[in-house]
């Protein structure tokens, strides 16, 4: 149901996947471009002793480490 709702203007390849993100909808969303510099810190601490990053949590597969979208599209 979010899916068909969903518009990702932009995409971060960096820190987030495919799976799970829709270009269609009405609600105009952008996938973070910028990400602060704390994670930078605690996700190889988190992946140290064997979580795994999910670049694909977006798709529904929410364990490992991530980075989570949460920008409104302005326009």
């Amino acid at each position: 149901m979010m899916e068909r709702s969903e518009n990702f203007t932009s995409a971060n390849t960096e820190c987030y996947g495919d799976a799970g993100v829709s270009t269609t909808g009405p609600v105009r969303a952008t996938i973070n471009r910028l990400v602060p510099a704390y994670p930078a810190g605690w996700v190889p601490t988190m992946n140290s002793p064997g979580t795994p990053t999910n670049k694909e949590y977006l798709g529904g597969n929410p364990l490992g480490i991530t980075t989570s979208p949460s920008s409104i599209d302005y326009r």
